[in-house]
């Protein structure tokens, strides 16, 4: 992990679906901010991690990693705004 760190973490699928992880304006939080905001390792696993995400404008929580593919895991300041408009950093990962 970076030494300066983003607030937030989603995970975007290979359907281009976002699943918010730790967002502490919305409540959603894998961990007290606090002790996300000190982590230098994070892991997580393939097979039963869940995120949050909005279908027909209602919160879900479901499994990520449900498809193969490219998954983009994304820090950020803010999840809601273009990559160009907040901190943020990223990383891909491939699912098989």
């Amino acid at each position: 992990m970076p030494t300066i760190r983003s607030k937030n973490l989603a995970i975007v699928d290979p359907n281009e679906q976002w699943f918010i992880i730790q967002n502490a304006e919305s409540n959603i939080l894998m961990m007290p901010q606090k002790d996300f905001m000190q982590i230098n390792l994070l892991s997580l696993p393939i097979i039963n991690t869940t995120g949050f995400t909005w279908l027909d404008g209602v919160k879900t929580e479901q499994t990520i990693f449900k498809k193969t593919g490219k998954y983009r895991i994304y820090f950020a300041d803010n999840l809601e705004t273009e990559t160009e408009n907040t901190f943020n950093f990223s990383a891909c990962i491939t699912v098989k």
